[in-house]
């Protein structure tokens, strides 16, 4: 059984770093590795490694982001807490003030309306309940 032992060459991985940045078009990213257009789909965009790859790398990016942001958690609640209880706007206020504790409780779901149907209920007679009982019976025992 021979193993596949495929890597990602210098091209694929400056097309990979290009397409992340997004600022060029997949025309400019073959010609600035000399390949066509089609050797961009092939080879990089529709390749399964590359594809690995190109998600490795955007995981890499997203989890620094998270990270860097979580790190800065503290600074920003502060600021939050800064303006909910010092701006004059009493919107702003409120709405910093609801998001935080939001952020705790959760958002308030709208109230779940109910049906009396006691009127309904009392129509139904206890004859009716003891005649549908006995049927229930009578198809048991069948």
């Amino acid at each position: 059984m021979e193993v596949k032992l495929d890597m990602i060459n210098e091209q694929q991985s400056l097309a990979i770093d290009m397409l992340i940045e997004g600022k060029v078009s997949k025309i400019d990213i073959a010609k600035t590795c000399d390949r066509s257009r089609q050797w961009l789909y092939d080879s990089v965009i529709n390749d399964e490694e590359c594809k690995a790859e190109l998600d490795a790398r955007l995981q890499e990016i997203k989890d620094a982001g998270e990270k860097r942001i979580k790190s800065k958690v503290d600074m920003y609640i502060k600021e939050l807490d800064k303006i909910a209880l010092t701006s004059k706007n009493e919107n702003t206020k409120k709405d910093v003030l609801m998001y935080l504790l939001n952020r705790i409780y959760g958002n308030p779901t709208s109230k779940l309306e109910t049906n009396d149907n006691t009127k309904d209920n009392e129509s139904i007679s206890t004859n009716d309940l003891q005649n549908e009982f006995n049927k229930f019976k009578l198809k048991k025992v069948e």
